[in-house]
């Protein structure tokens, strides 16, 4: 009787390891996908906290089952913003006109945005130039007015100012004539020219003038400048998660203390902690206490005329990888407290990258509760694809299941030494009791034929 208890408990200690959970999305392939093609999809922070919290955990099937290898990276991107830039721009056409004025005719450059304004470089001094710019209408054939009245100048013998831009509108133009009033300026020399008439050894008659010269208008360079939308910095992308808060007091003076409940039910790795708060203007110092770890920082709100900064994010250095208990403390000195909303945890975007035969969809994305970070063998080759191909962008749909309770990555570890000799004794001495059985069963039985 003893082995049939034995076996009981040993199948039942079995079934109380077995994995939990069933929570899975599908994936649908793009019509216009061809039959091997590179796709692409981002993991929301849902769709991670129904699979367990865990992106090493994720795992792709096709429609038969197979697994389909994959690669995982956090979402970057570019930050981007409108820099005013000098455009290229090309002189086609440079002439002095019979009436005196200069005319210069510009091409862009194909790539280049429309232009804005218009800056002349000069050595030249003491001038007074009208400006007009035309812009040629290809459909028609002819030079549209852009702008009549236009002006530059440069004042340095009695003032230091000068204005060498003109803004315009350049509509949708790509060539331009510029027609500026003067090609040529007189100039008044420093040295007068002075004639005397003697008569006698007497002066009778003295002539003094000036001396003007003609010099043309000098023009080293016209630039063409524009809004331009430049990256400037790559950055990489997050995604916020809410926290469960397990308490808020305040502490003398006023101080507030949050609990935050940093458990199971979280998505890893938290990368940092997003404040939401209804005050404005404000710059409170924090502190962040941790496992073996306190971590300061300051959070600050400026909300101004004109002018606008928040932030409330605080970045780990390290990011967690498990659970433990987390207190956020604000500092507010003999500052009022501040009215608080929900605390977020930061977490990073991630970004799945496969190969699959476009028959093998559904594609089926779920977890193993008890995998580790997976190595695969086609990690170059889709590298090498991606940077070749442009991926088929696909989301998450038909989410379904039971959440997937995963424990702490810490407890997925390889296990110590002593506690796998303990597992294999115990399943040895199982089998070699259910054996016994098998085989005690097998002689009843021919003992009860002979009978």
């Amino acid at each position: 009787m003893f082995y049939k208890y034995f076996l009981a408990i040993f199948f039942c200690c079995f079934m109380g390891v077995a994995k939990e959970g069933s929570y899975s999305y599908e994936i649908s392939s793009p019509e216009s996908a061809k039959e091997l093609s590179a796709y692409q999809f981002t993991l929301p922070a849902e769709a991670l906290y129904n699979l367990g919290g865990y992106s090493e955990k994720i795992r792709l099937y096709n429609k038969d089952g197979e697994v389909v290898p994959y690669m995982i990276r956090q979402k970057t991107f570019h930050k981007k913003r409108l820099i005013f830039r000098k455009l290229g721009a090309s002189a086609s056409t440079v002439k002095k006109c019979a009436d005196g004025s200069l005319e210069m005719i510009f091409n862009l450059h194909d790539g280049s945005v429309q232009p804005s304004k218009i800056q002349i470089n000069t050595s030249m001094k003491n001038f007074e130039q009208q400006v007009q710019i035309y812009g040629y209408n290809k459909a028609k054939g002819n030079w549209i007015l852009l702008l009549g009245d236009g002006f530059l100048f440069d004042s340095s013998q009695n003032l230091q100012a000068k204005k060498l831009s003109i803004p315009f509108d350049s509509q949708n133009f790509r060539s331009f004539k510029l027609v500026f009033s003067q090609a040529s300026l007189e100039r008044r020399q420093a040295l007068r020219k002075i004639r005397n008439v003697w008569k006698e050894n007497t002066p009778d008659l003295k002539e003094q003038a000036d001396v003007v010269v003609t010099q043309n208008f000098k023009i080293d360079e016209v630039q063409f400048w524009g809004w331009k939308m430049a990256v400037t910095e790559q950055k990489l992308s997050y995604l916020s998660f809410k926290a469960v808060t397990n308490s808020i007091k305040i502490e003398k003076p006023f101080n507030q203390v949050v609990e935050l409940l940093h458990n199971s039910n979280a998505v890893f790795p938290i990368c940092g902690i997003r404040v939401q708060c209804e005050n404005k203007n404000f710059s409170r110092k924090i502190e962040i206490l941790m496992k073996n770890n306190t971590l300061l920082g300051e959070i600050f709100s400026v909300e101004l005329p004109g002018f606008r900064n928040r932030d409330t994010d605080f970045l780990f250095k390290t990011p967690v990888q498990s659970p433990q208990p987390i207190t956020f403390k604000i500092l507010n000195g003999e500052n009022p407290p501040l009215k608080l909303g929900d605390f977020e945890w930061i977490v990073p975007e991630f970004e799945f990258s496969f190969l699959c035969e476009k028959k093998l969809f559904p594609i089926k994305v779920t977890a193993d509760p008890e995998g580790v970070n997976p190595k695969y063998k086609q990690d170059e080759i889709i590298q090498e694809v991606l940077r070749r191909l442009t991926p088929y962008p696909v989301s998450l749909k038909n989410g379904s299941g039971n959440r997937i309770e995963v424990k702490s990555v810490s407890a997925h570890t390889e296990t110590p030494g002593w506690q796998r000799w303990i597992m294999w004794i115990g399943v040895v001495t199982a089998v070699v009791i259910m054996g016994f059985g098998i085989f005690a069963a097998g002689k009843k039985i021919d003992e009860i034929d002979e009978k």
